[in-house]
C-alpha cells in the first residue's frame, strides 16, 4: 500500500484549489489531517497519470478549437511575467517554448514522477513555508498569475495597501499539477460581461470526495459527466447570482440523481492574466446545485418541449447585464431560488410572475416575450418542487 502526502497551502492562494481539483480525480481513498491530505493505494502514480492525460486531452481538444476558429491565444492566459516563469519550467522538463508548451510539460512530467514516485512528491509537496520548499530545491519557480490572482487585490501585496511582497516559491511539481487542476477546473468558454471584458469560470468541488471517502466507479463518472456538463458549457453572464444558481443547475441536470453533499461547489469568476493585466478575483460563490438540477430535471421530462425552452430563455434574460428584461427576469428568478431553496411559498412566485407579466404586458408597446413566458415558467417550477416533495 502506497502513501502520498501533501500539504495544501493555507494561504488565499487558488493554487489550493487548483491542487484539490487533482485529488479529486485521483480515485483513490484520501483522508484530511489539518491540511495535509494523504492519498492511500494500490498505484498512485497510475491514477495520477491518468488525470495528468485528462488535463492533457482537454488541452489537445482547446488546440482543435483554436485551429478551426484560426485563433492565436495561447494555452493558458499568460502575463509577460508568466511566460519568463514558465521558461524555467520548460528548461527543466526539457520542453520546447512552443504553442503547447504546457501540453507538452505535463506529458514530460508524466515521465518524471514515474522516475520520483510516490516518495518523491511526498518530499516535494509534503511541506508548506512561504512556499513548496522542497520542491523549489529541485527549481525555484515563482508562482505563475492565476495561481495567486490575490495578489494584486489592493496594491502590490495580499490583502494589504502598500507593497509588502512576501516571496512564495514553488517547484515542477506544485506547478505542474497546479496547471493541472486549473486545465480541469476551467470552463471552456468565457463570460463576456462587455466589449473587451471577459471572465473565466473555475469550478472547484468543495468537497471532492477528499474526507475520508471513497467514491465507486459509477458514482464517481456520474459524478464527473457533471462536473464536465459546468465546464463545457457556457454560462451567459453573471448578473444575477439567483438566476446563476438555476442555470448551473440546469447544467448539472443529468447528475441530479447523486447524493446532495457531492453537489457542493465553489465558483471563481476570474478575469485571467493578459500582457501587463494581472489576474484577480472577481466574484466567488458557493452554491448547492443538488436542489437546482432536480427542478431543471423534472422540467426537462415535462410533456411539453416548451417548458424546458422558456425555463432557459427567462434564466438567459436574467444572467444578461445589457438584456432588454433583465431586472424583470432577475426578479422573478430570485423568487424561484427562493422558492427551490424553501424559503418562501411556490404561490408567492407564481402570483408575483403572472401579476408582474400582465401589468407589464398591458403597458408595453413592443410585447415582451420574456414577459408572456414568466408565468408558464413559474407554474412549471411550482409543480417540479411540489413533485419533489412528494417523493421524498
Amino acid at each position: 500500500m502506497e502513501k502520498l502526502q501533501i500539504m495544501l497551502p493555507y494561504e488565499g492562494m487558488l493554487l489550493r484549489e487548483y491542487l484539490k481539483v487533482v485529488l479529486y480525480y485521483v480515485r483513490l481513498k484520501k483522508t484530511w489531517s489539518g491540511d495535509r491530505i494523504i492519498v492511500e493505494g494500490q498505484d498512485i502514480i497510475g491514477d495520477l497519470s491518468t488525470v495528468l492525460q485528462l488535463a492533457e486531452q482537454k488541452l489537445e481538444n482547446a488546440k482543435k478549437e483554436r485551429e478551426r476558429t484560426r485563433s492565436i491565444d495561447t494555452e493558458i492566459p499568460q502575463s509577460g511575467n508568466d511566460r519568463r516563469k514558465l521558461k524555467l519550467l520548460y528548461e527543466f522538463l526539457k520542453v520546447g517554448e512552443t504553442q503547447t508548451a504546457i501540453h507538452d510539460s505535463i506529458r514530460a512530467y508524466r515521465g518524471y514522477v514515474k522516475s520520483i514516485g510516490v516518495e518523491g512528491i511526498s518530499t516535494a509537496l509534503g511541506g508548506w513555508a512561504d512556499g513548496y520548499r522542497g520542491d523549489a530545491q529541485i527549481v525555484a519557480l515563482k508562482p505563475i498569475e492565476i495561481f495567486r490572482p490575490e495578489r494584486y487585490e489592493y496594491g502590490r501585496s495580499q490583502g494589504y495597501v502598500g507593497k509588502r511582497n512576501k516571496e512564495i516559491l514553488l517547484g515542477p511539481n506544485s506547478t505542474v499539477l497546479g496547471l493541472v487542476g486549473y486545465i480541469l477546473a476551467r470552463q471552456a468558454r468565457s463570460i463576456k460581461i462587455d466589449k473587451d471584458n471577459y471572465l473565466a469560470s473555475i469550478v472547484i468541488p468543495e468537497d471532492p470526495g477528499i474526507r475520508a471517502r471513497v467514491l465507486d466507479t459509477k458514482l464517481y463518472e456520474a459524478h464527473v459527466r457533471g462536473m464536465n456538463g459546468i465546464y463545457s458549457e457556457s454560462i451567459p453572464g453573471i448578473a444575477s447570482m439567483e438566476a446563476l444558481a438555476l442555470w448551473l443547475g440546469w447544467l448539472w441536470k443529468d447528475a441530479a440523481d447523486l447524493p446532495e453533499e457531492l453537489s457542493n461547489i465553489t465558483l471563481y469568476l476570474i478575469r485571467e492574466p493578459a500582457g501587463r493585466d494581472p489576474a484577480y478575483v472577481r466574484a466567488e460563490h458557493s452554491i448547492n446545485i443538488a436542489q437546482f438540477a432536480r427542478v431543471a430535471k423534472i422540467i426537462q421530462g415535462l410533456p411539453f418541449k416548451a417548458s424546458s425552452d422558456r425555463y432557459q430563455r427567462l434564466i438567459r434574460e436574467a444572467l444578461i447585464s445589457r438584456a432588454k428584461e433583465q431586472p424583470f427576469a432577475s426578479k422573478i428568478c430570485r423568487l424561484a431560488y427562493l422558492a427551490i431553496i424553501g424559503s418562501i411559498e411556490t404561490s408567492e412566485l407564481v402570483y408575483v410572475a403572472n401579476r408582474e407579466s400582465i401589468i407589464g404586458w398591458a403597458t408595453q408597446r413592443n410585447k415582451s416575450t420574456v414577459r408572456r413566458i414568466a408565468g408558464g415558467v413559474a407554474l412549471d417550477i411550482q409543480r417540479a418542487i411540489e413533485t419533489l416533495r412528494r417523493t421524498n
